[in-house]
């Protein structure tokens, strides 16, 4: 994982150079480079919910946290570093698409880029990218997964593993906000690794798209 981490980092911060040389705003570039920081956070809480789900727990007794906590810092971690990182590449994608940094010194995030959609004036590469992400199934189950610990406590269910000598299953986690009645969406130990790991594909495909767009710095 450090390595595919390692290569994440050097992409993020060649695309990001490849922005600034195309007369892009500089924050873009340190957009990206945040964006990584963010995922790297994100993936912590991936492996604290690999430990808990594998038989590990022993091995993050150094945080000194009982079981209940460590899965809420999982969770903390890994939807809403993962959710962060998307918010500063929409910032990057914004302005790489022209628009101005907002007067109010406020970034623009993913809400923004659903209003502004049709009006930016994106390179193809990036429009794609615009395009695939908004349709991903996963970016609404992340906003999902991630509204409630914001703004709202979230309901788990707690299992144990049957069997002598087995112990706890990572939690299963209900949604309480927003239309109609809670809705189950799974276990953390399913749904952080997913998420993580689709926050980190869309950074990837992202510099990646700018790379093609913007004629990188020699």
């Amino acid at each position: 994982m450090r390595q595919a981490s390692d290569t994440l980092q050097v992409l993020s911060s060649r695309a990001g150079r490849a922005l600034i040389h195309g007369g892009v705003h500089e924050r873009a570039g340190t957009d990206l480079a945040w964006a990584w920081f963010n995922l790297g956070a994100a993936a912590m809480g991936r492996t604290i919910v690999d430990l808990l789900a594998s038989g590990k727990a022993d091995q993050l007794a150094m945080f000194g946290q009982p079981w209940d906590i460590m899965e809420v810092g999982a969770m903390s971690l890994g939807f809403e570093d993962a959710m962060t990182a998307l918010d500063l590449c929409t910032d990057a994608v914004l302005l790489a698409c022209g628009r101005q940094p907002l007067a109010s010194g406020q970034f623009y995030d993913l809400g923004n880029l659903r209003k502004l959609r049709l009006q930016l004036v994106a390179p193809p590469a990036i429009r794609a990218w615009i395009d695939h992400l908004l349709r991903h199934p996963d970016l609404a189950l992340l906003e999902e997964c991630r509204q409630p610990l914001t703004h709202r406590f979230v309901r788990r269910q707690i299992f144990l593993a049957a069997g002598a000598g087995s112990g706890r299953s990572p939690s299963e986690i209900t949604t309480l906000h927003g239309q109609g009645s809670p809705q189950g969406r799974g276990s953390i130990a399913v749904l952080i690794p997913r998420l993580v790991t689709f926050g980190e594909m869309q950074l990837e495909s992202l510099c990646r798209a700018i790379l093609k767009d913007f004629p990188a710095p020699p």
